[in-house]
């Protein structure tokens, strides 16, 4: 059993709190304020997330202590395959408050811009994320909500709706008929 230390803890709460709180103001359609606890949380939870990303736009679960500095991170991915599904989900962070690669402040406009390439970059011309994978469906499911929610934040766009048009077929696909 892999443990996890007190900064990987609180970064992990300040991730699920981040994500509460998007699935709040989405639910109720409106723009909220979050008291400024809260705030500076998520704050903090998407500044974390934005060190850790690595060069490309990509999140590695096994590269996450390079970037780390004195709190070292600990676990490991399990394959590349992982990382292009933990990619797509640690966007969903920042898309979540808003953040795309067309606005946000600028350090983490810049992870959405680097990522949505990197989305692009890795989707087939098939529309699947990747072709080969393990865990086909886990990960293109991760990186197609990815991409459709930067569609739903950017609008009509010649880089996200090909993507978008591209990626759901797959996921249609995959339902099975008695659903």
């Amino acid at each position: 059993m892999k443990m996890w230390t007190k900064g990987i803890r609180f970064q992990a709460m300040a991730v699920a709190g981040i994500l509460s709180f998007c699935i709040v103001q989405a639910s109720a359609g409106e723009e909220r304020t979050a008291p400024p606890a809260y705030e500076k949380t998520v704050f903090g939870g998407l500044s974390w997330l934005a060190r850790h990303q690595s060069e490309g736009g990509i999140w590695k679960g096994s590269g996450f202590s390079e970037r780390c500095g004195l709190d070292q991170c600990i676990g490991q991915a399990e394959s590349a395959d992982e990382n292009l599904a933990l990619t797509g989900v640690v966007i969903q962070a920042f898309q979540g408050r808003g953040i795309t690669y067309k606005r946000g402040p600028g350090t983490f406009k810049n992870c959405a811009k680097e990522t949505i390439k990197f989305l692009h970059d890795r989707q087939e011309q098939a529309g699947r994320y990747p072709e080969g994978s393990e865990r086909l469906l886990y990960t293109h499911a991760a990186c197609a909500l990815a991409v459709f929610e930067a569609y739903g934040l950017t609008g009509k766009s010649k880089l996200i709706e090909p993507m978008a048009k591209g990626a759901l077929p797959h996921l249609l696909a995959a339902q099975h008929d008695d659903r």
